[in-house]
């Protein structure tokens, strides 16, 4: 008997939560499915970036439910379309499990050399595959490098602290040395000054955590469509507060304990003779100012590297040519596979389909395909053996993506010819099976070689297709990847139960998206109708991440650079602070504005270059960790390292111009009677 498993949400959303659930019928594809169970709330698999809303069936119902080609390769051994869980036996560890399956591996491939030969297997925890084992790498990467990022910013922050509590030390001297002097140990004094700097950390640590509980549902609003509403968890759990007041509390520690231990080891004579006077005792601590406003320079060129690399990728993703005509298509997915269709009817279906909507109005072409590039997925992927290599244990073939699309769905969506013709209606199911292949499998396949006529066998069959036309490359399942080989075969050969109506139009295709599933609803009104939208919106949804990327980078570099302004500024209004009675006597003794004005400057200008020349050093340095997240542009690009260090310069020189001003300002007769 046909059963089946609801997911707590589908339980609620679906079925509005009803305790009676347990034992009714459902339908799935025209098939009725009797529940036994709901699961317990908030389970939905092991793929972290599902929809809530779940059903589970035992495979043992494939045949019913899936159709076409599907139907037929996936009790095939080379067909790999099934995922394996396991639960380990207490005290097995994953190392233990692997090689024990690496055993099976061997002994399969021993037995169907053909199928299993040269291929092994590979374990992974549960937690690691629920991004995907095929994307989790890149969401490990793009995460870590955005959590590299805002550590920066932290870092910079933190010097700029460290600065201000430097200065603020200078100007303490006198109150410290007289608690020594009525006998405030140094532990004591030390004490006080951490628990300042704890006071300032936790509470930027507080406002950062209402900063985040606002901006995390700003960054939700901004989520691909693809996403579900409730495919992740975005509450500020006790892990995460945890970890803040963790961060919050050693950054107050690290970059408070510098200042602290320096004006504990103040000289308590001089402190006392000096009267505390400005600049007496602070002039030792320019070297270690001097490291941090190199330090944070350093740290704001590479932020802003990084900002201007993502600005560039997106750039270079929005211009790229996708190799079709993306702004005038329009798509909507058809099942009749779900509606139990044969394939007969199926295929008459497609071809009213292709009619109707080629009639409408504004309309120039319609075809339908298996797979539309962009809109997900990468089709049905077989091995494929050209002619001369024939399937054999020592031949295991090229593992290739396939699509099967109706006559004139290159000219629908403006793919070129390089070679050969288009289907026709005469490429039928009696006809000699034929295929059009893209550039890509031309080179792979035949290298060097013309691929027109050329033949080739796909795993587990003796049918030689012949190559009729050669297409040019052109994006298939996301921007920015190398050229994917496609191989096309004629719909009237090889039925698809499930594919997508594409529509070209004169002017803007979503205005038009509507009367086309009006059009299909004429035909059958009970046909499932799914992924209805334009191309157009397909590339904005792959263009989501960069965009993202850009924009949360773009944010982090400015304020990277907004603390680095700061920062420098800070340490040079100091510094002129501490060198007054200097600036005084330059002046009376004869030295003009503009040579002090020259002085302060340069002194900062060498500062800030140093920092930026050691920040573009390790930006080349790490740039090579964020290679696979850019689109076009090299981690290395000159124009954004160019552009990057003459920005940079330049706020370093506005920022280091206001304190200089001041001090050509100084009245030398003020200076010398504070003297």
């Amino acid at each position: 008997m046909p059963v089946a498993v609801l997911s707590y949400s589908a339980w609620v959303n679906r079925f509005g939560g009803d305790r009676g659930i347990v034992g009714r019928a459902i339908t799935l594809s025209g098939i009725a499915f009797t529940v036994v169970g709901v699961t317990q709330e908030g389970f939905k698999g092991t793929f972290a970036l599902a929809g809530p809303d779940w059903v589970w069936v035992p495979l043992g119902m494939r045949d019913q439910l899936f159709t076409g080609q599907t139907r037929t390769l996936i009790t095939n051994r080379r067909f790999r379309c099934l995922g394996i869980l396991g639960r380990l036996k207490p005290g097995v560890g994953v190392g233990e499990a692997r090689s024990t399956m690496k055993v099976l591996a061997a002994s399969l491939a021993q037995e169907y050399p053909g199928d299993n030969g040269g291929r092994t297997i590979e374990l992974a925890p549960v937690s690691d595959s629920a991004l995907g084992i095929n994307n989790r790498a890149q969401f490990v990467r793009a995460g870590g490098v955005m959590m590299a990022i805002v550590g920066l910013v932290l870092l910079i922050a933190c010097v700029n602290v460290a600065n201000l509590l430097l200065a603020q030390s200078a100007r303490r001297e006198k109150d410290i040395a007289v608690r020594s002097a009525l006998g405030a140990s140094r532990v004591r004094v030390v004490r006080q000054l951490l628990v300042e700097s704890l006071v300032l950390s936790v509470a930027g640590g507080a406002v950062g955590l209402l900063v985040a509980w606002w901006a995390r549902n700003a960054l939700w609003a901004f989520r691909p469509p693809a996403l579900a509403t409730a495919a992740i968890d975005l509450s500020l759990d006790r892990t995460v507060l945890a970890f803040t007041a963790g961060v919050s509390l050693v950054t107050g520690i690290v970059f408070g304990l510098a200042p602290a231990i320096k004006l504990s080891r103040a000289s308590l004579v001089d402190a006392l003779k000096l009267g505390g006077r400005s600049g007496a005792m602070g002039a030792g601590r320019g070297a270690l100012r001097s490291l941090l406003v190199v330090s944070e320079v350093a740290l704001a060129t590479v932020a802003l590297v990084g900002a201007g690399l993502f600005v560039r990728s997106l750039h270079a993703a929005q211009t790229m040519d996708v190799g079709f005509d993306a702004g005038h298509l329009a798509m909507v997915g058809l099942n009749p596979g779900g509606q139990r269709y044969e394939e007969e009817r199926g295929q008459q279906f497609y071809v009213e389909a292709i009619e109707a909507a080629r009639q409408m109005r504004g309309v120039r072409a319609a075809a339908v395909a298996s797979i539309v590039p962009l809109a997900g997925g990468s089709g049905v992927m077989l091995t494929v053996f050209p002619e001369g290599h024939e399937q054999s244990t020592t031949s295991h073939g090229t593992l290739i993506s396939f699509d099967d699309v109706s006559p004139g769905y290159f000219e629908t969506i403006g793919v070129p010819f390089r070679d050969g013709r288009d289907f026709t209606a005469f490429d039928r199911a009696e006809a000699p099976p034929i295929a059009i292949v893209n550039e890509a499998v031309a080179r792979q396949l035949w290298p060097g070689q013309p691929a027109l006529h050329k033949r080739f066998t796909i795993v587990q069959s003796e049918v030689l297709y012949e190559v009729v036309g050669v297409v040019a490359d052109s994006v298939f399942g996301a921007l920015g990847e190398d050229p994917t080989p496609v191989i096309f075969r004629p719909l009237r050969q090889e039925y698809a139960p499930a594919a997508a109506l594409v529509v070209r139009t004169i002017g803007d295709p979503k205005a038009l998206v509507g009367d086309v599933r009006a059009r299909i609803k004429v035909i059958d009104p009970h046909m499932p109708l799914r992924n209805g939208g334009t191309i157009a919106e397909q590339v904005e949804q792959n263009l989501w991440a960069p965009r993202m990327g850009a924009a949360l980078f773009s944010i982090f570099g400015l304020l990277a650079l907004v603390l680095a302004a700061i920062g420098i500024y800070g340490v040079m209004a100091y510094t002129v602070t501490l060198r007054t009675q200097e600036i005084g006597f330059r002046l009376a003794l004869g030295a003009q504005r503009s040579d002090v004005l020259r002085l302060v400057v340069g002194q900062g200008m060498v500062l800030a270059l140093t920092g930026l020349v050691v920040g573009l050093v390790l930006a080349v340095g790490l740039g090579r960790r964020t290679a696979q997240l850019l689109f076009g542009v090299k981690p290395h690009d000159p124009l954004t390292l160019a552009g990057v260090a003459v920005g940079l310069g330049l706020v370093a020189l506005v920022a280091c111009l206001f304190p200089a001003r001041r001090a050509t300002k100084v009245d030398p007769m003020v200076a010398l009677r504070n003297e």
